[in-house]
């Protein structure tokens, strides 16, 4: 869910947040592995475990949210639906 997350981005120390972390993790290493711009999956899991624990992460995906809500309002979408 969007609210395991959020709280899996805000370095959440319950488990499930530290599970949801791990997952999110992987699936990004695993995304820049495959384009072929890494030659070793765990040196980029690692980078996106250090981009997760510094609040990069987190900070991008605000900034992914607020691009996407101007977009919505640009095109005059209703951003409720």
């Amino acid at each position: 869910s969007a609210a395991l997350i959020r709280s899996a981005l805000d370095n959440d120390a319950s488990l499930p947040s530290q599970k949801a972390r791990s997952i999110i993790a992987l699936n990004a290493g695993a995304g820049i592995y495959v384009s072929g711009l890494v030659d070793s999956l765990a040196d980029v899991v690692k980078r996106a475990e250090t981009a997760l624990a510094s609040g990069d992460a987190a900070v991008q995906l605000g900034r992914f949210v607020a691009f996407t809500q101007d977009l919505s309002h640009s095109a005059g979408l209703d951003s409720s639906l």
